[in-house]
């Protein structure tokens, strides 16, 4: 019961942060990125393919395969239906990290974060600024309406971020557009991903977008299995390709 009341305060803490977090940006380059953010945060692809490797524990490739998923928008966009095609167990591992909507730390799902300047870097021929972000959110923020009330990335005996999720942008000064953006995440159970995602501005019905169009997902995820002594291991690297993108009103909120 303690320590669900501290969860409890820590949630209603970073809450109240995360109220703040959006309109930090008063000028510069992530003004600008927050500004793209906040305009492109409701659309979704509705078309996302995924080849995809497992390995072993060693590194070594031991299998692969791939998948393709299809969105429909019912209800205005706040209901998506799902058609897939190709392995299913594909999708099935993926949708035990997420839901194909790449978080960034302007995402209003963020409860928290704190930043800092790393030095410039020349990513696909654009000279970006770099931002390392160390952010809290809930354990299932990337799943979109599952909330918990478990946060993941936040020390509650030190009040701040832990480093259990780093994100690190890599933006372009003259448009705020963020070129790439990298995240390690540390989960329950002794599993990590990584991820890193490809961003661009599109116009979609007359607005101007900037949503992902690639992201390579890789990681070890581990649970315990029914045989004793006996720890079940996914090593896999995964390459999304996303399209088709539509406005989803209220989907990932």
């Amino acid at each position: 019961m303690k320590r669900r009341m501290m969860t409890m305060a820590a949630v209603a803490l970073v809450s109240m942060i995360s109220l703040f977090a959006a309109d930090t940006w008063e000028s510069g380059t992530l003004f600008h990125t927050n500004t793209l953010v906040d305009g492109s945060d409701e659309y979704i692809a509705t078309t996302r393919s995924v080849q995809i490797e497992y390995r072993n524990s060693n590194g070594e490739g031991i299998g692969e395969s791939s998948a393709t998923a299809y969105y429909t928008l019912k209800n205005h966009g706040s209901l998506i239906e799902r058609q897939l095609s190709g392995d299913r167990d594909v999708f099935a591992l993926l949708d035990t990290i997420y839901d194909g909507y790449v978080m960034t730390p302007f995402n209003d799902g963020i409860y928290s974060y704190d930043h800092d300047r790393l030095e410039d870097m020349d990513v696909d021929g654009v000279l970006c600024e770099v931002y390392r972000f160390e952010v809290a959110m809930d354990l299932n923020t990337l799943h979109a309406g599952r909330a918990t009330g478990e946060l993941i990335g936040w020390d509650e005996e030190e009040g701040e971020e832990d480093g259990d999720i780093v994100m690190t942008l890599y933006v372009d000064p003259s448009s705020g557009l963020i070129v790439r953006q990298d995240m390690h995440i540390e989960l329950p159970g002794n599993s990590y991903v990584d991820q890193s995602s490809w961003f661009e501005l599109q116009e979609i019905d007359g607005a101007t977008v900037m949503v992902p169009t690639q992201a390579e997902t890789s990681g070890r995820l581990q649970k315990a299995s029914n045989a004793p002594d006996v720890l079940d291991s996914v090593y896999f690297s995964a390459l999304e390709t996303f399209s088709g993108y539509q406005m989803a009103d209220g989907w990932h909120e």
